[in-house]
Parts: C-alpha cells; structure tokens; sequence
C-alpha cells in the first residue's frame, strides 16, 4: 500500500512538472524521454531508502506471555478493510489485462490474417475495413479507398515515424503503467500525454518531409472525424487534431530552454529524503554480569557497519581473544546478507557464518565467558517468557526451559535468596499476593519505572500484573549513562498493555 502511495505521488510530480514547464516546448523527443523517465521513476523511485542511523540504547527485552487455561473470550468481528482494498485493486488489475490480451489477439489476428506486402524491413496491410491507419512496431495498417494518392503517401510517412522511431514500445508500456497503477486518474492523464506527443513527434517530421504543409494540415482537418480505432496503435486519427495544428504553426522553442529538464533532479531528491527515509538503530555492545563469571557479549545486527566491527575486535584483544570479520555481503539497501565470524582465545574458538542471496541476516551474538574460558556464536532469540500454574506456584519459564523464575503465593516466611523481591498484587482478591523473584538482579537498591514514570516498590506492589506487557532490564554503565549513578544496581522498566 506504501508503495503505491509513493508511486502515484511520482506520478503526479512528473505529471503537474510537464504541463507546467515543458507542454508548451517543441521539444517533442526530450519530452518523449522525460515522460518515460517519469514511468521508470514511478517504479523504482519508492523503492529507493536513504538510512539515517541512529544510536540505541541497549537492553534485555522479556515479553511475558499469560496462558489462561480457564477463560476464553470471543473476539469482536471487525472490518479488515485492507483485504477489501487489496481484493479490488487486484480485481482491476485482472480486468484491464484481460482486457489488454483480447486487444492484442485482436490485432495478432487482423496482421496474420490479412495480406502483406514487404517493403524494407516494413510490412504494408491493406484492408477493407472501415479503420483508421495505424501502425504496431513494423506493420503499418491502412485502407487506401479513404485517401487520394497524395494524401496516402503522408499517410504512410507518418505511420513510418512511428515504426521507426519504436512509439510501439511506449504505448506498450503505458499501457501496463496505466493496469498497474488504474485507480490514479493521473496515470490515465499521463498516458494521454504520452501518446500526445508521439503524434507531435510524427507530424514534425511529416511535415518537414512533404512539399505541401498547408495539404497536410489540410489532411488532418480532414481525418478528424474519428473512425474506429485500436488501443494498442499508433492512430493517424484522434481526438487532438486541433493541438496537433497548433503546434505545427508553433515556433520552434529556443535551445536555452532545455535547462528546465534539470529541475526535476532537486525535486526528485527532495522527495527521497522527505518520503523515503529509513531510521536505523545501532546497537553497540551488551553486557552482562551474571553472578560470579563475567561474560561479555555482542550483538551483530544487519545494520552493522564495519566500525562496529573494529571496535569490537580492538576491545576483544585488550582481552586476550581475537575476533575476525570476512566475507561480508550486503543488500541493496545495505543491509548484511553473508558474514564468516571466527573469535578465538587461548582456550576456546567458535566459528559461525550465515549466507542468503537475497535476505538480510538474522541478530547474531558472541558471548564470552571469563576472558575466554567459553565462547559461543548464534542467532540472538527472543526471550519470551510463559506463565504457568503448578499448584500453590505461578512458574515463568522461557522456550526451552532453562532459566526461569518463580512467583510464590505469599506465605510470610523469610526467603532464602539474595535476589530482589517484588511483591504484584493480583486484582483476582485483594488479599492474594505474590512475589516475583528477579533471579538476575543482586541488591535492593534498583530503580523502577513504569511506562516512563519513576516507580517505587510500593507502586510495583499496587501493580496489576494482568496489565503487564513486558520488562525490560539494564544493568552496568548503559543504566548510569542514562539514568544516573543512581542507577548503579540496574533498573527495570515494566511497560503496560495500556501503552499499545
């Protein structure tokens, strides 16, 4: 949907640019390359990103996820109006191609059907039908009983322009640009255009050819009763006759005039950098403490740049281990494809490399364990978090069961651990707590915060827990860095379901 939106907006960029500056210029074969360079730019342009990169605060994310094995709820019908408009869209698109084949098996049977007669590379069809002359790439269609013979050989020195000069191609090519992009009124505008000035590219060169200007003008007044005529052709007659004498009477426009073509450069860079721009957050290094064994790890994203790769190397070796970065491959847009990482110690070395054609690669980590004893590479996953009901206990595990933490039902006895607790009051029954057991966090003095706002443990305790979405912990100088000394032991930020 973004995509179109973008695509009709170049549309009408190059449309309103036309009418405005060049519509009126003789220059009838640099406009015909502008308007086609304004349907190539309508395709690729929406495609084209400019990142801006940007610095992200690190830290470790947990989503908790509530099975309720009780209750089920019923949701609402709702209107998936994208689906309607994605259904009509594509609808249009099946008609006018469908369209567009019967016009083309038209116009295959009429020239394999009739007879030809081969001039050059050229092949001339006289038929009996009551048509207008036309030509489609080098076959060039008319019916000699409607003109005199004067009058025919201006016929056919216009339909020659067009075979040889290829107006096949760009009619061709409106014609998909028009399917592709039907619900613009503006695209039909501008094929209109198109095909507009191919005949002003024809009639030029007629004219200058034939001895008698004033006879072909004559012609064209003569002709302007419209006759039947295919969609896919380059028609002797339409319905811009009256244009089409003007500007042969038109005086030729000067050269220094061209430089109006370049102001669709800023325009179009303008239009880049306002619609088509993609933040990219950078993480730099996470670090972890986990009790008594230091580990250190790093995150490799898409986006990483090869800065960030030497200042994780140069902060590695003050370690003792060595880490290698090689055989980096990006996307178009600059994101990584293919990576061979290789970090080694005196103790340990862990190999890793990923591949893809085509799609940017997944969040890699490297995780170090005590300068080196142990050293690991994968793909970063999601900690997501469930909580299940096991008798007196609520247990929260993470996908593959290892680490996990315990809410216990409030029984006032002491807990032996040297872990934070903290008490989440249930809306089920005011005197029912429970206490939730941060396994990670190793001193009382923690800041909290909730949805932005600074919390104590007595707002953390009148926290309904059914309105938790997620928590997210820092620890170490990235919690300083943004929160202050205070934030020494590590802070947690608990976000809920209200801010979504």
């Amino acid at each position: 949907m973004e995509y179109l939106i973008k695509a009709s907006a170049i549309t009408i960029l190059f449309y309103v640019f036309y009418k405005i500056l060049l519509q009126r210029e003789t220059f009838f074969v640099a406009n015909r390359y502008f308007l086609l360079f304004g349907l190539i730019a309508t395709i690729l342009v929406p495609l084209i990103y400019v990142p801006i990169y940007t610095n992200q605060l690190p830290i470790e994310t947990v989503k908790l996820e509530l099975i309720d094995t009780v209750q089920t709820s019923k949701e609402a019908y709702t209107v998936n109006w994208f689906q309607i408009l994605s259904f009509i869209y594509y609808a249009g698109i099946l008609f006018l191609s469908s369209r567009l084949i019967i016009n083309l098996s038209s116009l295959s049977k009429l020239i394999t059907t009739a007879t030809k007669k081969k001039i050059d590379s050229l092949y001339f069809i006289e038929t009996e039908k009551n048509t207008s002359p036309f030509s489609f790439f080098n076959y060039i269609v008319y019916n000699p009983k409607h003109f005199k013979k004067g009058e025919l050989t201006q016929v056919i020195t216009h339909e020659k322009t067009h075979v040889k000069q290829l107006h096949s191609i760009d009619i061709l090519l409106t014609e998909l640009f028009t399917i592709t992009f039907w619900f613009n009124p503006i695209s039909w505008l501008y094929k209109k255009e198109i095909q507009q000035n191919l005949e002003f590219i024809a009639d030029e060169i007629t004219q200058q050819k034939t001895k008698n200007e004033i006879e072909y003008q004559r012609l064209l007044l003569k002709t302007s009763i419209s006759k039947n005529q295919l969609a896919l052709t380059n028609n002797f007659y339409n319905s811009l006759i009256k244009k089409r004498i003007i500007m042969l009477h038109k005086n030729r426009s000067k050269s220094t005039n061209q430089w109006k073509y370049t102001l669709i450069l800023p325009l179009m860079i303008a239009f880049i950098f306002t619609f088509n721009t993609k933040v990219i957050a950078q993480n730099s290094k996470v670090i972890h403490i986990l009790g008594e064994d230091e580990t250190i790890s790093y995150q490799i994203t898409k986006e990483s740049t090869t800065t960030d790769f030497d200042k994780i190397t140069k902060e590695l070796s003050k370690t003792g281990v060595t880490a290698k970065f090689n055989k980096i491959k990006r996307t178009k847009k600059g994101d990584i494809r293919a990576i061979n990482i290789t970090v080694a110690s005196k103790n340990a070395t862990s190999k890793y490399n990923v591949s893809s054609n085509t799609d940017p690669i997944e969040p890699i980590v490297i995780t170090i364990k005590n300068n080196g004893e142990s050293i690991k590479i994968g793909k970063q996953k999601e900690k997501r978090i469930i909580i299940t009901e096991n008798g007196n206990n609520h247990i929260i595990k993470n996908e593959n069961n290892t680490e996990f933490i315990i809410i216990t039902e409030d029984n006032n006895e002491e807990t032996k651990t040297s872990s934070t607790i903290v008490t989440i009051k249930n809306n089920d029954d005011d005197n029912d707590d429970k206490k939730l057991i941060v396994s990670n966090i190793e001193s009382e003095n923690i800041l909290y915060f909730i949805d932005g706002n600074k919390a104590s443990k007595k707002d953390i305790s009148k926290l309904d827990a059914n309105l938790i979405d997620s928590i997210n912990v820092i620890k170490g100088d990235k919690a300083i860095e943004k929160y202050g000394k205070s934030a020494k032991d590590g802070v947690i930020l608990i976000t809920t379901k209200k801010e979504k």
